[in-house]
């Protein structure tokens, strides 16, 4: 598995991106069967790179052209462009951002977030950083208070000059005697020269390391203050910019000001331990039991997931923003074609066996399939009743019903004069249909059929899905082999839950939420035409069903609702389209070439 690391790199940035990346890449070369890149531009970071060592695991690479191919994208850059974005997204598998707070946060497909973060666009998970190399034996049980030794750290280059601000305070002001005191002075240090009596560790190539020696830590916000909380060692902020002044008191750090530090600030967290301690109880409370980003990638390449796309599943295009994320799934609403798609991350693909008719059916609905197989057979008489209208007459005429499962649908469309069958990827539901029901079915994964010519499908005139066409994630292929398959004037139907419902009108990311993890896509009636009218039909007919007056907003779901009540909503919900699902019957008039 190839994976691509982007960091930020160059004068200003600081070197906490390089080298969270750097050690992510060398644990995972180490534990894991990844070949791990470093995607660098500047020239200068290059020539600090074999000094410091450091990226021996990787393969460093300063630019991409289109051969240029990556299983996945890790992009640890502060804040990306939506070109940068789109260049690195072309080049293969998903870009997953770390702590991104640019304009590409709303297009990348999975953000992980380590440190909070300013954005309204929340994260799809949240991991506290940690140590590269955590030592949970060092985590210290008590903090010393009043601090007596005091640990200075300011990043690897400290363009800000806040180590000499800080220390200039503290020296004026007597606050600590200097052999109480150690600085360090990163390779970007443009000042080298130190008040005497100070200890001063100079190219410390991991800063964690030392915090459990300390009973105080002045920095600023990053990476230091999530490993410093970490090893319970209280801390106090001194920002370089306005920007982390907000982000140290969203995070909830005591801080004492940005460029200029104030002396009564400083002077009062001192002197209070309640303050200092504050955030390191906050952190144990909220924090301390989460998975670290290390853990986490490497529980999901243990996964064995494969690698989805982030490419809208109609238009094959990645011009989709984010509507929503979750942890292990974001949706994206297409810009083109205006369809709501799923990206599943580290998600293991659902298989359509016996138990997920059986017990996972059961699970849901209170039975298993077979015991609703009279129920679903009523529903499927009304659905044959309105494709019987559009084809005139259904005598002898074929109908091919995909995923089939154990054939309800085929049994009404017999019933009705059809000539049916059916296919499935369950061979278990497949058996069935032909051993008792006595009709045609076949077990054949219609996401991956290419044989439409085949003498099997010769003379179909009627292509049905029920609740089926969302579990494709080659939607593409999917509509242009039933295109291929239904002749002119042919028909198409298909049912599947409703993007406009009640649910989704409610309350938009709870439906998304609780959306199965196996339905790739959200459909409603307005990109319903749009898309198939690309693939050559034209809906003649929607029906809304899947009606539930208990899911209204102003219905309590805990409390029994009044029969007077249901009727009126039920009676709302129908005449205004509100149900929960939907069906759609289109005619093809087209050639079906998008």
């Amino acid at each position: 598995m190839n994976i691509l690391f982007v960091p930020r790199t160059g004068a200003g940035d600081g070197t906490g991106h390089l080298k969270r990346v750097l050690m992510l890449g060398k644990h995972l070369n180490t534990s894991k069967k990844v070949s791990p890149y470093l995607y660098i531009k500047d020239t200068d970071t290059v020539k600090r790179l074999e000094a410091w060592g450091g990226a021996e695991s990787f393969t460093v690479i300063s630019g991409m052209d289109r051969s240029s191919r990556f299983d996945f994208i890790l992009v640890d850059h502060r804040e990306t462009d939506r070109e940068f974005y789109h260049e690195l997204a072309e080049r293969g598998g998903p870009v997953i951002g770390i702590d991104e707070g640019g304009d590409s946060r709303a297009l990348m497909p999975f953000l992980i977030d380590t440190m909070p973060s300013l954005s309204p666009l929340p994260p799809n998970i949240f991991l506290p950083h940690t140590p590269f190399e955590p030592r949970p034996a060092r985590i210290k049980k008590k903090i010393t208070f009043p601090s007596v030794k005091i640990l200075v750290t300011f990043g690897g280059e400290d363009s800000a000059g806040l180590t000499g601000k800080i220390l200039a305070l503290i020296m004026d002001h007597d606050i600590f005697d200097p052999e109480e005191i150690t600085i360090v002075q990163g390779p970007g240090f443009k000042q080298v020269k130190w008040p005497e009596g100070l200890k001063v560790i100079r190219d410390c190539t991991d800063v964690s390391s030392l915090l459990p020696d300390y009973d105080l830590v002045l920095t600023h916000f990053g990476l230091t203050c999530f490993e410093a909380l970490f090893y319970r060692v209280p801390l106090i902020l001194f920002n370089p910019t306005p920007y982390h002044r907000r982000l140290s008191r969203k995070a909830g750090f005591p801080e004492i000001g940005v460029l200029r530090p104030s002396l009564a600030r400083f002077k009062k967290i001192l002197a209070d331990k309640n303050i200092l301690s504050g955030s390191i109880e906050r952190y144990d409370r909220l924090y301390r039991d989460n998975k670290s980003l290390y853990e986490f990638v490497s529980v999901f390449l243990d996964a064995g997931a494969p690698v989805p796309s982030a490419q809208c599943p109609v238009c094959r295009v990645g011009s989709s923003e984010v509507t929503a994320r979750f942890p292990g799934k974001t949706y994206f609403r297409c810009r083109a074609c205006g369809i709501t798609f799923l990206f599943p991350l580290g998600l293991k693909p659902v298989r359509y066996e016996k138990d997920y008719f059986f017990s996972e059916y059961k699970k849901q609905y209170g039975k298993t399939y077979l015991d609703d197989f009279e129920n679903i057979k009523a529903v499927s008489m009304q659905r044959t009743g309105i494709i019987e209208n559009l084809v005139k007459n259904p005598a002898g005429k074929r109908l091919l019903d995909i995923g089939c499962a154990y054939g309800p649908f085929l049994s009404a469309a017999v019933s009705r004069g059809f000539d049916a069958l059916g296919l499935d990827i369950s061979k278990t539901a497949v058996d069935y249909i032909n051993k008792e029901l006595k009709i045609r079915a076949y077990v054949i994964d219609f996401e991956e059929f290419t044989d439409e010519g085949s003498p099997l499908f010769k003379g179909v005139s009627v292509v049905t899905m029920w609740y089926v066409i969302e579990h494709f994630k080659l939607l593409e292929r999917v509509l242009k082999t039933v295109s291929t398959l239904v002749p002119p004037s042919g028909i198409f139907a298909f049912a599947t839950p409703y993007g406009k419902g009640i649910s989704a009108r409610r309350n938009k990311r709870s439906f998304l939420e609780q959306s199965p993890s196996d339905h790739y896509t959200i459909w409603n009636k307005k990109n319903c035409r749009r898309i198939l009218g690309k693939y050559g039909f034209k809906v003649e007919h929607f029906r809304v069903t899947g009606h539930h007056p208990e899911r209204f907003p102003f219905i309590k779901p805990e409390k029994p609702v009044h029969p007077f009540f249901y009727a009126l909503f039920l009676n709302i919900s129908r005449f205004f389209q509100l149900g929960d699902t939907f069906e759609v019957y289109a005619r093809k008039t087209g050639d079906g070439t998008p």
